[in-house]
């Protein structure tokens, strides 16, 4: 088995309203997380802002801008966003795509989470999709999930299919979705990918998470929570010199 290319990191950053750059901020945030986390492979923002993300031009992530749209689903948007990216960067049939929403933040590094392919004597299990669980529950998260590029284009088919079946117009049907996808699928490991319900948070799994994913949480609270991981956990020194700089 050859290897494959390293995993291929997108994020579907698509403003609901243009010009409105809260998912862009956000995407900035997590950019910026996963650089810091020494991360090894590509990483990918996909955004239909009219500035890049960065003042300062980097070299740790590809841009992709997307047309607005008149009207679509926050789920439309996050397909179309994938489908743009796929498009642009062409991967390779069994590079994986790590698809991870806006209102994430990266911890540690993301090297481990998805297995290599190898001929070595204990190969990893053949899996061709990866999820995580909101809470405690059994139910899956938008916020962080993982697909071999061969099969991102049936996901996506089929969760826009699962979208207009729905008798409920707005309502997630990405749980269900997972529950009855026809690929070989496997749950990340336990305390990896952290999707905390809003009102039961656990500091000592967030704390030990490789990645921390809300995007079930109104929009004013990811913000407030995740800009406060970010500076809390690459900025924040015991002697509070960060304070003191900001606050002399």
């Amino acid at each position: 088995m050859n290897e494959t290319p390293p995993p291929l990191l997108v994020i579907p950053a698509l403003e609901p309203v243009p010009h409105l750059p809260t998912r862009s901020v956000l995407a900035r945030g997590l950019v910026s997380s996963v650089s810091r986390s020494l991360f090894s492979g590509r990483v990918a923002v996909a955004h239909n802002g009219v500035n890049p993300l960065f003042k300062v031009e980097r070299r740790d992530h590809d841009e992709i801008f997307v047309r607005e749209a008149d009207s679509e689903t926050p789920a439309g948007a996050t397909r179309r966003a994938l489908s743009a990216t796929m498009l642009s960067l062409e991967p390779s049939p069994r590079q994986w795509i790590m698809v991870v929403d806006p209102a994430s933040l990266a911890l540690r590094n993301l090297d481990h989470l998805i297995p290599s392919d190898s001929d070595g004597p204990y190969p990893p299990a053949e899996v061709d999709f990866y999820w995580a669980a909101i809470g405690q529950t059994n139910l899956a998260s938008t916020g962080f999930w993982a697909v071999r590029a061969e099969h991102l284009s049936r996901v996506l088919a089929l969760w826009e299919e699962a979208e207009a079946r729905s008798p409920l117009p707005g309502r997630p049907v990405w749980p269900a979705l997972i529950q009855t996808l026809p690929l070989r699928k496997k749950r990340f490991e336990k305390g990896e990918i952290i999707a905390p319900e809003i009102g039961l948070l656990n500091w000592n799994s967030i704390s030990s998470a490789a990645v921390v994913t809300i995007p079930e949480w109104p929009t004013e609270e990811q913000s407030k929570f995740l800009q406060s991981l970010y500076f809390g956990t690459y900025l924040g020194d015991p002697t509070g010199m960060m304070l003191q700089i900001l606050d002399p």
